[in-house]
This record gives structure tokens, C-alpha cells and sequence, in this order.
């Protein structure tokens, strides 16, 4: 029982740790009227990258990618609901192969886990020596996601998830998460705003 304390309240510093780092989508600067970065067509890459050295899969939706804010590192273009793709395993060997993205379900139980509501874009530096990032805004709302985090959490078989879970998700409510530098030579070239 000690032990589940001690690693109940190292879950906690954790969390509080994180919900200071990071930015607010929602405390960004809005860009009016802003450029718009066009998709034509579907697109993804796979990367093998982390410590279990992991295929994953990035990419974006066909689509308009809106400057909708900016801080003084760059411009964050945010495409339609579920526009941004971050996949692993066989969940992106299938896109590959056959085109077709996992349904809501299984991308929330494969690879965003409980907290994304899948709303981002791309996030475009201002220094050019800088590359591109996708970025995902971190979000425990909607669309039943509320219900698959439990789900999830409960797949686990974890209690101190039960009790820290619903924590880490109101601090980390609104953050901007992330993805690696886009360095796939082909996504580039797409990202050019008009």
C-alpha cells in the first residue's frame, strides 16, 4: 500500500510538473484573416523514432489549414476536426496500404490515448532554420471521449489511474502537444501557405 501512495503522489508531481510546461492554445495570439495552407491530397509518413525504437505514421488530412494563432515562435495553422494523422503499428501500415484511417475508436484506444480530441494542424516556425511541427490540442471533451478514457484506463487494470487520470486531464486541458520536426522532404514541399 505504501508503495501505490509513493507512486500516486510521484503521478501527481508529474502532472502538476507538466500542466506548467507547455502553451495554451487558447492563450495564443488569433490571427485575423489568415493565410491558408491547401492539402490537395491525404499524406502520411512513417518514422521510426523512441527509445523501443517504434514505426509510426504522421501526416495531414486533405484539406485548408487556417493561421488561426501565433507567439513569437511562429504560426499555428489548424486544419478540420481529426485533420492531423499520428499513428503506429499496424493502425498506419493499414493507412498506407490501403488509404483508410482507423475509426474513432480504435485511433483514440491506439494512439492518442484518452486525451486528445484530435483538433491541430501545423505549426510553422518563423525562423526558416526551424522545421514544421504538427501539433495536436490536448482535449477530454467530446464525441464520447470522456467514456473511451475510462475505457482505456480501465483496460489497464490500474486504481491509481482511476484516482489520477481525471487529474492529469483538467491540467493538461487546452495544451498544445507536439509532434517530432517534419523532415519528410514530401510534406514540406505541401507546406507553403498562400
Amino acid at each position: 500500500m505504501k508503495v501505490m501512495a509513493l507512486f500516486l503522489l510521484f503521478l501527481l508531481f508529474l502532472f502538476f510538473l507538466l500542466a506548467g510546461c507547455g502553451v495554451t492554445y487558447s492563450k495564443l495570439n488569433a490571427v485575423e484573416n489568415g493565410n491558408i495552407i491547401t492539402i490537395e491530397d491525404t499524406y502520411a509518413y512513417s518514422k521510426i523514432i523512441g527509445l523501443f525504437k517504434e514505426q509510426w505514421f504522421y501526416g495531414v488530412v486533405k484539406g485548408e489549414y487556417i493561421a488561426s494563432a501565433y507567439d513569437n515562435k511562429g504560426v499555428y495553422y489548424l486544419g478540420d476536426p481529426r485533420a492531423v494523422i499520428i499513428l503506429y503499428d499496424h493502425f498506419g501500415e493499414k493507412f498506407l496500404k490501403t488509404g483508410v484511417l482507423p475509426t474513432e475508436k480504435e485511433k483514440i484506444a491506439c494512439c492518442h490515448g484518452p486525451w486528445f480530441n484530435n483538433s491541430g494542424g501545423v505549426w510553422i516556425p518563423n525562423d526558416t532554420n526551424v522545421l514544421p511541427k504538427l501539433f495536436l490540442v490536448m482535449s477530454s471533451k467530446g464525441q464520447g471521449l470522456s467514456a473511451q478514457s475510462q475505457d482505456n484506463i480501465a483496460a489497464l487494470g490500474a486504481p491509481v489511474l482511476h484516482l489520477t487520470a481525471p487529474i492529469a486531464r483538467s491540467l493538461m486541458e487546452g495544451k498544445v502537444i507536439f509532434g517530432p520536426e517534419i523532415d519528410d522532404e514530401n510534406l514540406l514541399g505541401m507546406l507553403v501557405p498562400k
